[in-house]
């Protein structure tokens, strides 16, 4: 850089990046707001914001004031510090750091983020005072505080801070460990972390959050460094230290602990001078000596303690307990030692007795030379150890010998076990628990550490004898927790036990093993072997210590190779001990417990043992145990070794050297035993076959455990599995492999066979092995084709086809590979066949084979189609039926070629030994059909059919054998299809296999059948299906799917052999089985028309109605059967009179609806002749079947009707052509029917005449049926008139108008008859001949007329909308026009009267279902007449239904309304009655539903309707017709504005409830539709009108109103207005108004308020003062007040309420006429104010405190007696110290106020008022709960209980309880006063007057509850 450049840099401008263009500035540096916000705050706001935040910590903390004039001072506020000079620039930075100081403790309080925005924003703190802000941030580094103002720190590149940055980036929080990172890294950012809190102790400003950083951020700063040079304990220790040199000053304990901590954790990490260590012990003196200790520990020893420090130590309260407690620590010593002090000596020489090593250092310089000293000092040492001495009565057991026996020292517990012995000699003179207890603490010294207690333990001979030998299985288990160096003692005895086995296998086994980390060990305990250890008990060590001493004798260089030697060497002995033991089966259990062992070097030497006796041993044994360990290893993969080189070969690592190596080098390790397992596989895969035996390879599971073939299969199986799962490594696999197929030679292709063999699925928990067996397979058949060995390998070909037909394509295409090779292997010339006849175990006799020619065929056949194979997995079906599957196209040598080739196969899968494997073969034959077939499965066959199979694997294999019958095999196999049957079709037995017997008949073998044989099977099939329910179905099945020709079913129904003609006489029950069963397939059955057959039906059904037979239910049954299968069964020649007789005869239900449904059929058939009996039937029916309740019944009936009913109809119609005559005629036919209704059950009855009508013809007898129902009850209308009514409307509209049309017609004869009396004229209805009736003629016609009508009005009404349709509107204006003539009937007989009004009901429900368009044009119309009647109905139905109308369709009449509206307005201008009542009825539903285009004509009504307020007729109806026009007119109404006004006022003053609610609501709509409108003098007629009705919730909702719509700066004024206006006293209209003033502060904008503000403290001071002079307790006008103030102060900030408070407090209290009246109201406001605010009206308790402690006082000096005031002062009090968050009450003001509230006791006694007592007491609660200092609890507490000193008992009384009080919520707290408490109590406890000594008793309660007990004090 040039110098002209510098220059210019130097002088560049520190706001030069606040210069630049807007633009292009960047955003504002911000703590609070984000970047954008803070570009929309000025300075002036963000001061205003800071000053708020400045006052409020300066409430909490005076000291901040001293800093307002620098920082926060309108100067200040102009300050650039860019251009200021040097001096005062530093003078800024020093204000600015003793601020940021003061801040610490209340960074997380809102107040200091708003201070902290105020000095970024004008003193870039974050810029130029750095340091000092990291300072008050680093203890809050996890907070999001701190993530913030990182963000807007300028950090410099060569900061110590550059760290920092990436979270500046991130906007993040600074985790501890980052920093403490930085600290070990940057010497300079330690430095200042740790002169944190020195700094602040300095400055005096620590704080909790400071003192938990630096202890937490400096321990880990310890902890995490390696070592400490001098550099950093030259910083690092003054400041450890700052805390305790000034424990003379104010200290916190927290700080004095945090420095104890980390001098104790600085000391263990460095080795500091002896001058520094007893400067720190010094410092640490001052205080307290607990972690002196810890200091001490690691440093070097120190002569002494300078004589100030130890003198300062030992001064200490509780110091003598305190170094009892240290001497339990280590290195304690350290610091006892030095503590040399003349005037404590004993204190020290205590402390020393309890420091084991140090006393045993004297007790041995002591005793040295003389023994009786020495045996003296012994039994001191034994007694200072003991607890507890118990006399030593004769009898009795030492207890402290007891315990000396567990002591510390050895020497202790060696005194103590020759006591023992000693006293177990005498064992007469103890008592047997006294034993129990000796014999206990004997063997848990067996495994004590010491070999001097052993020996003291082993020489008495009473110890072993009466203790070790009586109970050796406890024994052995206190010796099995024994340490290795005190074995030899307890070896030397064990060793001659009775239990010496088990000693050797729990004790002595696990330490033989030589390793590297017990080399010693094994060593020592082989020495104790070789001079203890013989005898026949030991047979495993039987020779092996002498080999161990010679492979020990033998020095090598290298001594993991000579214990590797070892180890190998006594195993192999061991193993060759138990292999030559006479107990070899048990010898081998021992050892399989060994290798489940938990004790590594047991598990490791087991396995060594294991595998040398599985190498040893031979023939059945040596598989045994191969099988035992491998199933103990439990082995699913073989894991946990590292890769193996291939390089190195896999069987160098098995070997003895390097197995017995990691053994030795690591015996613990999971490799090592993975390693050993390995050993012990491979060992077994050396295991050679058993000698003399064909194994089965393809067997699937062992037939018995002994079985030595099938285990040595298992055996090879589990090896294979295992060294084939994915996690094995390939060379391990490779090795095993090898190994295990070097054993196996020859067999091991068909060992592989037996694997591929599986199908998919078996392998479920195990991995799919089948696809690496083809391959071995491959690689086997590979290796011969080299060798050229002439052997044939298609033994293993069946075997084959069993994994092509898998899902998984890698395993097809390796099965194709094993194919592809035997299709090379048989172009060579073979000498022999592979395993020929042993392939599947056994010699198989019956196995067929292929000769060269006929492999080659299939073999390229297979291969020619591979991809087919390999896209699909059951292509081999398709294959088999292609290749082998012979046809009569085949050329002979084909042909034979295929038979020989499906015999070949069939004869393996037979000899096959694994059935899932056979079922899968077997289905790939599946559809290859051949009579060879049968033959060759015949055995397998012949098995199954014998009995039955019950597991789903065998029933598969079972329905693939059953498969096999066909046409073919019929006659030669028919015996055995027979058997099959019996033994499938029976109850439990398998369904599928009834389905493949099902399907083989069903697919040919029944039609190649002969008739006889045909007949026979149905015989038998019908036998089994009688035999038992459960086959049934089955058979019944069976037998409908096969039987077609119409001779057998003769046969069966005539001339079977076993089903003879049935007589007449006595019927076979077994025969009628048989035949109901044959009936039920023939039913189901469609067979060609025959009339032989029907004939034969109804024949066999002649003979079953003739039969005499106790079941008579089987009968019935049949005969049904036979006549449904005659219906089935159509003929033109059916005599009916079979039927007849058996509907005569018949008893049975059933069989009659059978009859029936029958007769119904055939009516077609023979219409005349049942015509001729229809009557019959129907009656017959009527009488006995519509009274049953049953759907089938129901069913039977409607069928019978569809038959014959069509019939009769047409016949009528033949001879009628009108309507009329065609109702008259079938009228006897209808009566059958409606006179039966009341029998049909009532939930048939619809669905019953619904159908009659339907088959009858709708349009013909749809009426007469209905008026013939509908005239049966007129009285009972709504149960007469459902039936009709739901028959109606089952059919189409147009139907159902036409039949009412055609019910109005009949109507209108009927009373045409009653007008003329003319009983000629025909009519339907006609009761002429109806003598059921008893009334008069007239009489009967007038009902039915009126139920006809009826029935028409109550149709109408449940109909749908008939008018939608254009079609229906002539036949509804039919209907109308009829009604209308029926409704305007005049006559002076009343029966005529009666109809016309029936008539008029019926007419209104039409209307009532028309369409909107309809109905309105009908009401015009109505309205048009000139008939006041039909007017006000059409009014009154225009009222009630014009609501309804929907929206859309109310828009499109909307030019009729208009009419309609005229048309009222005519009516209301003429009639002031009922008329024009009813019509500002209907206006109002227009006016609610009124749409555009209406608004004019209806504003032309308001005139009239304001005119009809007047009238009391028109009045209510009026006033309702105009509530809704505000909102529907809208600013159309203001022309009647205000005399509307004047008269909704008017009417609500004149009190009518009917019409007040009308009014308000009137009102309330011009308040929500005209709002801006409304002027002062509506206003305040409606104010004044709440004023006077305050207590009526319409006024009341009105006015809610009234605050909300109307505009505030209005009603604000206006509301004022009405005050000043008109004043008042009365407390009632006070409550009103403020109520309504409340809501209107509530509604009003702040800048209203402030507007009008001075008026309103006018109302609020008018307000008090008049509550003031007429003041009583609970007014209701004083809680309304106190309210509007409260709202009004929410609306204003804190500058505009000081004055507002001051002037109030002005009022209150320095008035000249000191009302006391004034003062309780205040009292009141500030309580409410205090109850909304809570603690943000504390800061005001400055102003108050001086008056309440003057009231206080005066109340105490009883100058002042109101207890309404007392109580006031004292619950304002509590309330203010309640919610105080320690900002305001401190101290200093606690004093103030203490002492007052103290002395009002004796005024609590005085005002009796149990509340203000109450509220004393939680003053004096809330007094000591916030005083921090000790001082004022006391004496708050101290002059309570003076109280009680005082002659007046009741005074007494009340500080007793107050006193309680206390101690109970703060006892805590005054925990330190009870001393002088207890005196008062005393005091008072020995008072006259009982109740004082009673609450004397209840205070010490309070006081033990806090304390505990204080009698003793």
């Amino acid at each position: 850089m040039s110098s002209l450049a510098a220059q210019l840099a130097h002088s560049a401008s520190l706001n030069s990046a606040l210069l630049a263009d807007r633009s292009k500035r960047k955003p504002v540096e911000s703590y609070l707001f984000t970047g954008r916000e803070a570009g929309q705050h000025d300075l002036e706001s963000i001061h205003a914001l800071a000053m708020n935040g400045f006052l409020q910590l300066s409430t909490i903390d005076p000291s901040f004031r001293k800093y307002e004039g620098d920082i926060f001072s309108e100067r200040a506020k102009v300050t650039d510090r860019t251009l200021l000079s040097q001096e005062d620039n530093d003078n800024l930075n020093k204000a600015i750091h003793g601020f940021l100081l003061l801040l610490g403790p209340y960074l997380m309080d809102s107040p200091t983020g708003r201070v902290l925005e105020w000095l970024v924003r004008r003193f870039r703190i974050n810029e130029f005072n750095l340091e000092s802000l990291l300072a008050l941030f680093l203890p809050y580094h996890e907070s999001p505080h701190f993530a913030k103002m990182v963000t807007i720190l300028h950090i410099k590149n060569n900061s110590p801070w550059t760290f920092l940055v990436p979270y500046k980036s991130a906007a993040q929080s600074l985790p501890r460990v980052s920093l403490v990172t930085e600290m070990l890294r940057n010497s300079d950012v330690a430095r200042f972390v740790v002169s944190l809190l020195p700094l602040s102790i300095k400055e005096g400003q620590m704080h909790r959050t400071l003192l938990a950083f630096n202890a937490a951020t400096i321990h880990e700063y310890l902890q995490r460094s390696k070592s400490l040079n001098e550099g950093t304990v030259a910083y690092l220790l003054p400041a450890l230290l700052e805390p305790l040199q000034g424990a003379a000053q104010e200290i916190s304990k927290d700080s004095i602990l945090g420095s104890y901590i980390l001098l104790s954790a600085f000391c263990h990490r460095c080795e500091l001078t002896k001058s520094a260590v007893k400067a720190i012990v010094n410092a640490m003196s001052q205080c307290a000596n607990n972690a002196a200790v810890a200091v001490c520990e690691n440093q070097p020893d120190l002569e002494w303690f300078p004589e100030k420090t130890a003198k300062a130590i030992l001064h200490l309260q509780n110091i003598k307990k305190e170094l009892q407690l240290a001497t339990s620590w280590v290195g304690s010593e350290a610091f006892l030692l030095p503590m040399e002090y003349e005037e404590e000596p004993f204190l020290i020489i205590e402390s020393l007795i309890r420091k084991p090593e140090v006393l045993n250092e004297a007790v041995h310089n002591a005793g040295r030379e003389d023994e009786g000293t020495k045996e003296k000092i012994e039994r001191l040492i034994m007694s200072l150890n003991t607890v507890t001495k118990v006399s030593s009565q004769s009898g009795s057991v030492n207890v402290d010998v007891i315990l000396a026996s567990s002591d510390a020292d050895a020497k202790v517990r060696t005194l103590a076990v020759k006591e023992l012995t000693k006293s177990l000699a005498n064992s007469d003179t103890l008592l047997d628990g006294d034993i129990e207890f000796i014999q206990a603490a004997l063997l848990a010294r067996i495994a004590d550490t010491s070999i001097q207690v052993l020996e003291a333990l082993y020489d008495s001979e009473i110890v072993t004898t009466a203790v070790f030998k009586k109970d050796m299985s406890s024994y052995i288990l206190a010796l099995s927790h024994a340490t290795l160096s005190v074995l030899n003692p307890n070896v030397r005895f064990s060793v001659e036990s009775t239990d010496a086995e088990q000693i050797f296998h729990d004790i002595i086994f696990p330490f033989l093993l030589f390793s590297k980390p017990r080399q010693h060990t094994a060593e020592l305990v082989w020495d104790l072997v070789d001079e203890h250890v013989t005898g026949p008990s030991y047979e495993w060590l039987s020779g092996c210590s002498t080999i161990v001493k010679e492979e020990r004798s033998k020095h090598g260089s290298n001594p993991l190779e000579q214990m590797n030697a070892i180890n190998i060497a006594f195993s192999e002995k061991i193993a060759h001990n138990i292999l030559k033991s006479n107990t070899f089966k048990a010898q081998v259990d021992h050892l399989i417990l060994k290798l489940y062992a938990e004790n590594p070097h047991s598990r490791s030497l087991g396995y060594l043992i294991a595998r040398s006796l599985i190498s040893q041993l031979s023939g059945e044994h040596q598989i045994d145990v191969a099988d035992r360990v491998l199933a103990v290893m439990k082995l699913d993969s073989i894991s946990g070794i590292e890769d193996i080189s291939a390089e190195k070969d896999t069987m160098d690592r098995l070997d003895d050297h390097f197995i017995g190596i990691n053994v030795v080098a690591k015996p613990s390790s999971k490799t090592t035993l993975t390693w050993l397992q390995l050993s012990i596989i491979r060992a077994i895969c050396s295991i050679p076959q058993p000698d003399s035996l064909v194994l089965a390879w393809f067997t699937v599971s062992a037939t018995s455990p002994d079985n030595r073939g099938n285990r040595y299969v298992g055996l090879v199986r589990s090896i294979y599995q295992l060294a084939n799962t994915p996690a094995t490594l390939p060379t391990l696999s490779t090795t095993l492999l090898g190994s295990l197929f070097v054993s196996l030679k020859n067999d091991a292709l068909a060992f592989l066979a037996s694997i591929w063999s599986k199908v998919d699925g078996e392998y479920q928990d195990k991995a799919d092995i089948r696809g690496i067996a083809l391959r071995h397979g491959a690689a086997f058949l590979e290796a011969y084709i080299l060798e050229d060995n002439g052997v044939d390998f298609q033994t293993i070909l069946p075997s084959l086809l069993v994994p092509l037909q898998s899902r998984d394509s890698s395993i097809q295409q390796a099965a194709l590979e094993c194919l592809s090779r035997l299709r090379v292997l048989a172009e060579r010339k073979f000498k022999s066949v592979y395993k020929f006849d042993i392939i599947y175990g056994e010699k198989e006799d019956n196995l067929q084979y292929l000769d060269v020619e006929d492999q080659k065929w299939y073999l390229n056949a297979v291969l020619e189609h591979r991809d087919h194979f390999m896209h699909d997995a059951k292509y081999l079906v398709s294959f088999h039926e292609q290749y082998l599957k012979r046809s009569k196209s085949d050329k002979k040598r084909i042909s034979e070629y295929k038979h020989r080739v499906l015999c070949c196969l069939l004869t393996h899968i037979t000899a096959l030994p694994m059935q899932k494997s056979q079922c899968q073969l077997l289905e790939s034959l599946s559809t290859v059909t051949d009579q060879a077939k049968a033959q060759i499965l015949l055995p397998a066959i012949r098995s199954v059919a014998a009995s039955p199979i019950s597991d789903s694997n065998s029933e598969q294999y079972a329905s693939m054998l059953l498969s096999s019958f066909n046409s073919s095999v019929a006659v030669p196999l028919w015996n055995v299809f027979v058997s099959a049957l019996r033994t499938y079709f029976k109850p439990d037995t398998s369904g599928v296999l009834q389905s493949v017997l099902a399907r083989s008949l069903q697919k040919g073998l029944f039609e190649n059948l002969s008739k006889e044989r045909q007949i026979e099977l149905c015989e038998i099939l019908i036998e089994l299906g009688i035999s038992d329910p459960q086959t049934h179905i089955a058979c019944k099945k069976l037998i409908s799917s096969v039987l077609q020709d119409i001779v057998v079913i003769f046969h069966l129904l005539d001339t079977s052999p076993r089903a003879k003609r049935i007589k007449a006489s006595s019927a076979s029950e077994d025969a009628l089985s048989r035949l109901g069963l044959l009936l039920e397939v023939l039913v189901t059955k469609t067979l060609p028309a025959s009339l032989d057959l029907v004939s034969h039906l109804l024949e066999t059904l002649n003979r079953v109605v003739q039969v005499v037979s106790l079941n008579q239910t089987e009968i019935s049954y049949v005969e049904q059967l036979l006549m449904i299968d005659v219906s089935s069964r159509p003929s033109s020649a059916i005599r009916l009179d079979i039927l007849v007789e058996l509907i005569r005869v018949a008893n049975n239900p059933q069989t009659f609806h059978q009859a029936l449904l029958l007769m119904a059929k055939l009516a077609r058939l023979a219409p005349e002749s049942v015509l001729h009996n229809i009557m019959p039937v129907f009656t017959f029916m009527g009488s006995n079947v519509f009274h049953r309740d049953d759907a089938y019944s129901f069913r039977v009936v409607q069928q019978t009707i569809d038959g014959i009913v069509p019939v009769m109809v047409d016949s009528l119609k033949k001879s009628r052509t009108q309507s009329l005559d065609l109702y008259i005629a079938s009228k006897e036919f209808l009566r059958v029917f409606t006179d039966a209704a009341n029998h049909i059950p009532r939930h048939r009855r619809n669905n019953f005449f619904a159908h009659l009508i339907d088959v009858l013809g709708v349009n013909d007898f749809l009426a007469p049926a209905s008026s013939r129902v509908s005239r049966q009850n007129t009285r009972d209308v709504q149960n007469t008139l459902s039936l009709p009514i739901s028959i109606l409307q089952s059919k189409a509209l147009t139907v159902q108008v036409l039949a009412l049309v055609e019910v109005l017609s009949e109507s209108q004869r009927l009373v045409s008859r009653i007008l003329s009396h003319d009983e000629s004229q025909p009519v339907f209805l006609d009761g002429a001949s109806e003598t059921e009736h008893t009334a008069p003629w007239a009489t009967v016609v007038k009902r039915r007329t009126q139920a006809l009508i009826i029935f028409v009005g109550h149709a109408l009404k449940t109909a749908s909308n008939p008018s939608e349709s254009t079609m229906l509107r002539p036949m509804i204006s039919t209907m109308v026009s009829q009604l209308v003539k029926l409704a305007t009937l005049k006559g002076s007989d009343v029966r005529v009267e009666d109809i016309s009004q029936t008539a008029q009901a019926s007419l209104n429900r039409l209307l009532a279902i028309m369409s909107a368009a309809d109905f309105v044009q009908s009401i015009l119309t109505m309205l048009e007449a000139n008939d006041i009647r039909v007017q006000i109905g059409a009014l009154e139905l225009l009222r009630d239904r014009l609501p309804d109308v929907a929206e859309k369709t109310r828009r499109a009449v909307t030019s009729s309304v208009v009419k309609i509206i005229q048309s009222i307005k005519n009516i209301v201008a003429k009639h002031n009655g009922n008329l024009g009542a009813a019509a500002f009825q209907a206006l109002k539903s227009i006016t609610i539903t009124m749409a555009s285009g209406e608004e004019n004509t209806i504003t032309e009504i308001i005139p009239f309707a304001l005119v009809a307020l007047r009238s009391e007729d028109t009045s209510h109806s009026a006033l309702a017709a105009l509530t809704p026009m505000p909102s529907q007119l809208g600013p159309r109404i203001i022309p009647f504005f205000r005399e509307i006004i004047v008269q909704a006022i008017s009417t609500i003053r004149d009190n009518k409830a009917s019409n007040s609610d009308d009014a308000f609501s009137l009102i309330h709509g011009l308040l929500a539709s005209i709002p801006t409108f409304w002027g002062a003098g509506e206003l305040n007629q409606l104010i004044e009108l709440y004023i006077e009705y305050p207590a009526s919730g319409a006024m009341s909702t009105l006015m809610k109103a009234m605050s909300k719509k109307i505009p505030a700066k209005v009603l604000l004024p206006s509301s004022m207005q009405a005050w000043t206006s008109k004043p008042t006293t009365n407390a009632n209209r006070i409550s009103a108004y403020f109520e309504f003033f409340l809501r209107v502060l509530r509604n009003t904008p702040r800048p209203v308020i402030q507007e009008h503000l001075r008026g309103i403290f006018k109302v609020v001071f008018d307000s008090l003062d008049l509550l003031r002079a007429n003041y009583s307790q609970g007014d209701t006008g004083e809680v309304q007040v106190i309210r509007a103030f409260r709202e009004l102060v929410v609306k204003l900030n804190e500058t505009v309420f000081r004055p507002l408070f001051r002037r109030l407090y002005d009022w209150a209290f320095t008035n000249e006429e000191d009302e006391i009246a004034r003062k309780i109201l205040f009292c009141h406001l500030y309580r409410d104010l205090l109850d909304f605010f809570k603690g943000l009206m504390n800061p005001y308790m400055t102003l108050l405190l001086p008056p309440f402690t003057e009231i206080l006082g005066a109340f105490s000096k009883t100058s002042i007696n109101d207890p309404l005031l007392w109580t006031c002062v004292l619950e304002i009090l509590v309330k203010s110290l309640s919610v105080d968050d320690g900002a305001f009450w401190r101290d200093d003001k606690l004093r103030q106020i203490a002492t007052a509230a103290v002395e009002q006791v004796p005024v609590a006694v005085r005002i009796l008022d149990d509340a203000g007592k109450t509220l004393l007491q939680e003053c004096f609660a809330f007094l000591v709960d916030t005083a921090m200092d000790d001082t004022i609890s006391k004496g708050i507490n101290l002059n309570i209980l003076m109280h009680t000193r005082s002659e007046d008992s009741r005074l007494r009384l009340t500080a007793l309880n107050c006193s309680e009080a206390l101690w109970r919520s703060q006892g805590a707290k005054l925990l330190g006063f009870v001393p002088e408490t207890i005196t008062f109590i005393t005091e008072c406890s020995e008072d006259d007057n009982d109740m004082i000594v009673r609450e004397s008793f209840r205070l010490k309660d309070a006081v033990e509850s806090v304390a505990g007990k204080i009698d003793g004090l």
